[in-house]
């Protein structure tokens, strides 16, 4: 369908958090319509997100702002907290750089 399908939103840690960052992420529950504002729902993840936070790894190794098997931690709209480490470059497709990530945390289906 023409639409985003997972947003994720970052701002700078807490005060006084050890964290590099919160996020929140948005899932669509249905086809989007821009003309139609009532089908702009969606889930919130209350957890840092697994997906999210591996995903935010990676964009900020790319930029050079993360190593490889340095520790991050990012937090939830909840103050939950995953922690992740990028632990091997790879390559997908014809060469397209990647990296393999690792996070530990815990979240529930409530």
């Amino acid at each position: 369908y023409p639409g985003p399908d997972i947003l994720a939103f970052r701002c700078t840690p807490a005060t006084g958090s050890d964290c590099h960052g919160r996020n929140a992420v948005v899932m669509s529950t249905g086809e989007l319509d821009w003309d139609e504002p009532s089908t702009w729902k969606g889930n919130i993840d209350r957890s840092p997100c697994g997906g999210g936070t591996s995903a935010v790894m990676a964009m900020l190794h790319a930029r050079g702002k993360l190593g490889l098997n340095e520790p991050f931690r990012h937090e939830s709209i909840l103050g939950t907290v995953f922690e992740g480490r990028l632990v091997a470059e790879a390559s997908v497709g014809r060469g397209i750089p990647a990296v393999i990530p690792t996070i530990t945390g815990s979240a529930w289906i409530t």
